[in-house]
């Protein structure tokens, strides 16, 4: 792999894109794309296409770029964010996972998320894994 796909997947990687906010990850595809394309164009729905002309057959490749993601829905009193996943994954992929949380502002908070322990999961006899209502992130 040459150095200039090893930048493009780097900035590709580290660009937030969970679903339904895919548009950061988008922008950074598209500006690889007019680096080979002919013509690079977004749709109203956010969709990114990049064209090539010439006479041999036509063939279009087809991708996604959004990646599981999760939405803070709650802030409790000892300062633990409770969120809700937004796109489809198990329960378990996130949990000890280092995760950036964009806010708004210039710079993301960084969190590792964490599962209650068993005591903390009050009047609930904990016979499987934890659910993404019992996960919670400390920043």
């Amino acid at each position: 792999m040459n150095e200039q796909t090893r930048d493009y997947l780097r900035r590709l990687v580290a660009s937030a894109s969970p679903s339904g906010f895919e548009t950061e990850a988008a922008a950074v595809w598209r500006a690889e794309a007019e680096t080979f394309a002919d013509e690079v164009s977004v749709d109203s729905n956010g969709n990114s296409y990049a064209r090539l002309t010439g006479a041999g057959p036509r063939v279009m490749i087809e991708g996604h770029i959004d990646e599981i993601g999760v939405m803070i829905s709650h802030i409790d009193e000892q300062g633990f964010l409770w969120f809700q996943p937004i796109g489809g994954w198990d329960d378990q992929v996130l949990v000890f996972e280092p995760s950036d949380f964009e806010s708004g502002e210039s710079t993301p908070y960084f969190a590792r998320l964490n599962a209650q322990t068993p005591s903390v999961i009050q009047d609930r006899i904990v016979t499987r894994h934890a659910t993404v209502e019992q996960n919670l992130a400390a920043l």
